[in-house]
C-alpha cells in the first residue's frame, strides 16, 4: 500500500523549488500508483499516473515543480485519493511549521522531534498544531465569567 509518508510545506530558500510530497510504499510488492491522485486542501491536484512502480519500501519525493502543489505555511491538508475520489491517504498541519521543519505522518515518526519548548514539541496525528500564547485559555475563562454572570442576573430578575 501507499501512504502519505512526509511534507516539507516551509524549505529554507524558495518554497517553488524547495517544498516536497514524499510517499512510501509499505507493501511486500511493487506499486503502482495509476489511477490516484494528490489533492490539497485547495483542490490542486496531481495525478501519479506518470509515477512509475514503487518498489517495496521505496520513498518518492515529489518536488512541487512536479505536481504544482503549493503547501501553504499557514496550514494545509493532502489527500491520497484513489479514481472513485476516495480518501486513501491524508497529512494535514497547521500554523506553527518553522522553516525547514519536515511535517511526518504519525505512523512513521520513529522519534520525537526533540525542541526547546514544550508548546513547539506538540506533535499529534501527523500534525504539528500548538498555540504559543495563553490567548485560548483566557478566552475560555472569560466566556465562563460572562456566562455565568448572565444565568446569575437571570435567576436573581426571576425571583424579583
Amino acid at each position: 500500500m501507499i501512504f502519505i509518508k512526509e511534507l516539507l510545506p516551509n524549505p529554507s530558500g524558495d518554497d517553488t523549488q524547495n517544498e516536497w510530497i514524499r510517499l512510501i510504499n509499505t507493501g511486500e510488492s511493487d506499486f503502482i500508483p495509476s489511477g490516484l491522485s494528490l489533492i490539497d486542501a485547495g483542490g490542486k491536484t496531481f495525478s501519479l499516473n506518470s509515477i512509475s512502480a514503487i518498489s517495496p519500501g521505496e520513498t518518492i519525493e515529489l518536488k512541487r515543480t512536479l505536481t504544482g502543489i503549493a503547501l501553504n505555511n499557514d496550514g494545509d491538508i493532502v489527500s491520497l485519493k484513489n479514481q472513485q475520489g476516495e480518501t486513501l491517504d491524508q497529512l494535514s498541519y497547521a500554523s506553527g511549521v518553522v522553516e525547514g521543519e519536515i511535517v511526518t505522518a504519525e505512523s512513521f515518526i520513529e522519534e520525537p522531534p526533540s525542541r526547546d519548548s514544550l508548546g513547539a514539541s506538540a506533535l499529534g496525528f501527523g500534525r504539528i498544531d500548538y498555540q504559543p500564547t495563553l490567548m485560548p485559555i483566557l478566552v475560555g475563562i472569560l466566556i465562563a465569567i460572562v456566562s455565568g454572570a448572565i444565568v446569575w442576573f437571570m435567576v436573581k430578575r426571576d425571583n424579583l
